[in-house]
């Protein structure tokens, strides 16, 4: 038996990384969607498969998002396993202050250029 559900996670990235496997490159996305007054962070993993993997993968660790999910719940044996797969992805608010490369130094007025 299987069902289908939607469901939305909001927090901070924790984790992106890419998984190869047998049935191809799946990227795995960890959400801490912890709120005010949880005891442990709420770390919440949702993977992607092929298209659903290309709005995941470029996110960065400490970003704000809202990932939008289809909850899939199959009954095997008599266990209940559930997945969450990312439909679409909104970057809440700025991204994380990123590491800008140091501009050259202008060489000196009294100094003459290199010639190569």
């Amino acid at each position: 038996m299987q069902t289908e559900a939607s469901a939305v996670i909001a927090g901070e990235v924790v984790e992106v990384k890419t998984v190869p496997g047998k049935a191809g490159e799946r990227v795995v996305l960890v959400v801490r969607a912890s709120e005010q007054g949880y005891q442990k962070p709420n770390d919440v993993e949702i993977t992607g498969w092929g298209e659903e993997a290309r709005e995941i993968r470029g996110l960065l660790p400490h970003e704000k998002v809202k990932v939008c999910c289809r909850v899939r719940g199959r009954l095997w044996g008599d266990r209940h396993f559930v997945n969450l797969h990312p439909v679409s992805v909104e970057r809440q608010g700025a991204l994380p202050p990123a590491v800008e490369p140091e501009p050259e130094p202008e060489p000196a007025a009294d100094e003459e250029p290199m010639p190569f």
